[in-house]
Parts: structure tokens; sequence; C-alpha cells
């Protein structure tokens, strides 16, 4: 979904079918977005295309443990917390390589 932005030069942009209780009082300020053909070819992250084939296997009765996206149905342990505000006090907030810090 694309969210509405507004802008004095060319008025309010809504996605396709959407329509702002603004652009109904000023519909010539309104304007329907439409993707660029490269915006078009974006794919999705990696663990949504996960997500949709273990649905899809769900969908058939195979019983499937989702371990590929989704909240924890646990609050996070203690030493998990301290050890990532340490992280973050410590100066570590960039990316790291896949396979870890040393």
């Amino acid at each position: 979904p694309v969210s509405t932005s507004t802008s004095a030069s060319s008025g309010t942009v809504v996605a396709p079918g959407r329509r702002t209780t603004a652009c109904n009082r000023h519909p010539t300020r309104c304007r329907v977005y439409t993707p660029t053909d490269r915006v078009s070819e974006l794919q999705n992250e990696g663990a949504y295309a996960v997500l949709a084939a273990a649905q899809a296997l769900e969908a058939q009765g195979r019983d499937i443990v989702h371990l590929e996206i989704g909240q924890p149905g646990f609050p996070t342990p203690a030493h998990v917390v301290d050890a990532g505000v340490d992280a973050i006090r410590g100066g570590q907030t960039k990316y790291s390589a896949p396979d870890g810090v040393p």
C-alpha cells in the first residue's frame, strides 16, 4: 500500500482506489499514484516468499511450524535484553556481516 502524502505543487497523492477526505473536498488537487516500471518490478523480501510457501503447504493440510517470520509468543529473556543494551551503548549500531561478529 502507498501512504497518502501532500505536496503544495502537485496536490495529494493517493493509492489506486483510495480517496482521502481532502480529495473529496478538492478533487482537482488529487491524483492517483501510478508506480513506475522499476517500482512495479520490486520483489518481496525473502521471508515473505517463504511465508507464502509455508501457508500454501498449510492450505494443503501439512502441519507447519512457522520459523520464517512473526512475533515470538514469549517475552525477550532478560540476558538477551541486557546484551542488546550493552551492544548499543558500546557503539555496535551498524549492520554486521551475515556470519556475525567476532
